[in-house]
């Protein structure tokens, strides 16, 4: 089962004490080089077998797939296991790699080159099977983590946890906040938030979001309602919210271009919408 709970803006795993919780993050990538930074930031243990097995990676297509519960346990799922230091891909254990993270406060980098299908990670810093930054910024793969990976698809960071009777909680640092270690982070490698993506338009279009979304306040008349929305926007809406300021409360209403005004819905309501 899929037991984890999310906070701190989704950035923040915490598994339950029982079974597995895979969460993956909502920016996928198919090229170029990126890293980020996962912190064990709460972890219980009896000291049994029943340790939990934290695990930082990438999850490429299929990870979704029945019984891929953990991160490395699917084909194109790579993960630096918590427990026992491996290195995890399409298997349950894993072969040697680094060291063990199952410690608070332990912080694990990952450097991801999508162009070439590589992948290292380092501990507190230091990159693991004597791995280095120059090394990793030349696209020497000797003491990688994972080769050859195959780069047909979209891959998205992400975190996991198996427990019997225990618990992890990992919090990620995509590139929202400054890093740990920035002088493990190698040449040419950058977060995975939206302001680390490139630019999609130039000129006069340039990080203008309201090219793509925004707020209008107005006074509904009619059809003059209409007319307004489509004159004091930059762009046609594909999605608008309504929402009510004055007057009697109504439950906000939600429409798309898909369904059209025939398909109205009240998130905020029971109601099943119009069809």
């Amino acid at each position: 089962p899929q037991l984890r709970t999310l906070s701190e803006g989704n950035l923040q795993l915490e598994s339950a004490t029982t079974g597995s919780g895979l969460s993956v993050g909502t920016v996928g990538v198919s090229k170029g080089k990126y890293y980020f930074e996962a912190e064990i930031v709460a972890y219980s243990t009896d000291g049994s077998a029943t340790a939990p097995h934290p695990m930082i990676g990438w999850a490429g297509p299929g990870w979704e797939a029945a019984g891929a519960g953990n991160l490395g346990y699917g084909a194109r799922s790579y993960a630096y296991r918590g427990d026992s230091g491996k290195a995890v891909n399409n298997s349950e254990v894993g072969v040697a790699y680094g060291d063990s993270y199952n410690t608070v406060g332990t912080i694990v980098g990952c450097a991801f080159d999508a162009d070439n299908g590589n992948m290292w990670f380092h501990k507190n810093g230091a990159w693991q099977a004597s791995a280095n930054k120059s090394e990793i910024e030349a696209g020497t793969t000797s003491n990688a983590a994972f080769t050859g990976i195959d780069m047909d698809g979209t891959y998205f960071p992400a975190g996991s946890d198996y427990n019997t009777a225990n618990k992890t909680t990992i919090a990620f640092n995509f590139g929202q906040q400054p890093w740990s270690y920035p002088s493990s982070v190698p040449s040419g490698y950058t977060g995975i938030c939206t302001q680390h993506l490139d630019d999609t338009f130039s000129g006069d279009n340039l990080n203008k979001p309201d090219k793509y979304f925004d707020v209008l306040h107005y006074r509904g008349e009619g059809e003059n309602s209409t007319t307004q929305i489509k004159t004091s926007l930059d762009f046609a809406p594909d999605m608008v919210i309504f929402k009510r300021l004055e007057g009697q409360a109504r439950n906000p209403i939600l429409m798309d271009k898909i369904r059209g005004v025939a398909g109205t819905h009240w998130p905020s309501s029971s109601h099943v919408g119009t069809t």
